[in-house]
């Protein structure tokens, strides 16, 4: 699973993620690069996880983004706004974003 974030944040703010999918057998990276793929829609499943409490959600492009997700993200599989949650959504409600992130995985691989 390709995990992803935003300046300035890094890929160890994953890490409670990444050792929940490791110990459910799937494998994980959070790299730091994305800024090459700028724009290009993500076909691969996807999914979205925020918090409603997030500041960012409130940038006047975050809406704009969420409006486009059917052509920037066009194989999403879901969509979540967590309520109560800020802007560190991963670290503040680990348990249902891994909850989450484990459910779409296994949404994903036949047989499991």
């Amino acid at each position: 699973m390709l995990l992803s974030h935003g300046f300035p944040e890094l890929w160890c703010s994953w890490r409670a993620q990444m050792a929940a999918l490791a110990a459910a057998g799937f494998r994980a990276a959070a790299p730091e690069l994305l800024a090459p793929w700028r724009g290009a829609p993500i076909h691969q499943p996807s999914l979205f996880i925020a918090g409603d409490r997030d500041d960012v959600m409130q940038f006047p492009t975050s809406a704009a983004a969420v409006a486009r997700f059917s052509q920037s993200l066009p194989n999403l599989r879901g969509s979540h706004i967590l309520a109560g949650a800020g802007h560190w959504v991963q670290r503040e409600r680990a348990a249902e974003v891994n909850s989450l992130l484990l459910g779409f995985l296994r949404g994903l691989a036949p047989g499991r």
